[in-house]
């Protein structure tokens, strides 16, 4: 906490569920993203958060996100929607197959990858199935104050969830 309070990073990575277990830590990284920072939850943490955390985080932070669908299936780039214009999303894949936890409650602006009429559940071991809900996302971004809260739910690490993580850090185009 005294780095936050020393020099501020750029951004921050929350990598596992136990910022829920520590609120003293949480409220300062709420306070780095009010003020400008970049706070993004991906890694670990949609693997090993329970559902009632997810909700108490993000509403912490003034969001009504909650925990929604576990599947892997193909998801698409928002590119329909205001905040989805960015150069930096321009540079992300089209399209990506991910398992993932995906969001409910995100509004479409804040939404980078969403499923489509064509997305299916992929299983090695059930077949396939329309997604029922494609308001779901497994990648949201937001703004928080001034700064930004970031969601990657991708539980495999796939190459195009880093991407957009480096996206939502500024290191790839301009978040």
């Amino acid at each position: 906490m005294q780095a936050l309070a020393d020099a501020a990073p750029h951004a921050v990575l929350v990598t596992d569920g136990g910022i829920a277990q520590h609120g003293n830590v949480y409220a300062k990284l709420l306070d780095y993203a009010h003020s400008g920072g970049i706070l993004v939850f991906m890694g670990t943490f949609s693997s090993f958060t329970r559902p009632s955390d997810f909700q108490s985080l993000f509403q912490k932070a003034g969001l009504p996100w909650k925990a929604g669908d576990y599947h892997r299936t193909t998801v698409y780039r928002n590119d329909t929607d205001t905040d989805a214009t960015s150069s930096s999303r321009a540079e992300l894949p089209a399209s990506y197959s991910q398992k993932a936890v995906f969001l409910t409650g995100v509004p479409r602006k804040y939404a980078w990858y969403l499923p489509n009429a064509s997305s299916r559940t992929e299983s090695l071991v059930f077949p396939p199935a329309p997604i029922a809900d494609q308001s779901q996302t497994p990648v949201a971004f937001a703004d928080l104050g001034t700064g930004k809260l970031g969601y990657v739910g991708d539980v495999n690490g796939e190459e195009g969830s880093e991407a957009v993580v480096l996206a939502m850090c500024g290191l790839r185009g301009s978040a």
